[in-house]
């Protein structure tokens, strides 16, 4: 999950992981995710859940 040196030591911190739940996208939307202007997981996220942590 890292990328870069090989030799870096840097720890990473842990990381949750998150299950969301989406509604369809309207075509406007779709447009806009795609061009970079609005961000999925605010457009159309209607719910998430913790399902667990990872740390190294």
């Amino acid at each position: 999950m890292k990328e870069g040196d090989p030799d870096d030591e840097e720890e990473l911190g842990a990381m949750a992981l998150y299950v969301f739940v989406f509604r369809l996208m309207t075509a406007g939307e779709l447009v806009a995710v795609l061009n970079g202007e609005a961000s999925l997981i605010e457009t159309c996220a209607v719910d998430r859940k913790l399902v667990g942590l990872i740390a190294d």
